[in-house]
């Protein structure tokens, strides 16, 4: 089977659709994001979210694993 740009192919002859897209998103975009994600999921603010998970008090860190690791990216630190 051919493929084009955007598609592979695997042996059995599923096929998966790549997205090529790249680009960037500033610090304060992703602090809005965060903020966004944050009340979106627990109702609270991604400096609380922070705080919550530096002390121990998240009841399920995993389900905002992801957050977290976004935070850590960022230049300055989120304050409470």
């Amino acid at each position: 089977m051919e493929s084009s740009r955007n598609e592979r192919y695997y042996s059995d002859g599923s096929m998966v659709k790549i997205n090529d897209a790249e680009g960037e998103v500033t610090e304060k975009e992703v602090l809005k994001l965060l903020e966004e994600a944050a009340q979106a999921r627990l109702g609270i603010s991604v400096a609380e979210l922070l705080a919550g998970y530096e002390n121990g008090e998240l009841s399920d860190p995993s389900a905002v694993a992801d957050l977290i690791a976004l935070a850590g990216l960022l230049k300055k630190p989120v304050a409470a």
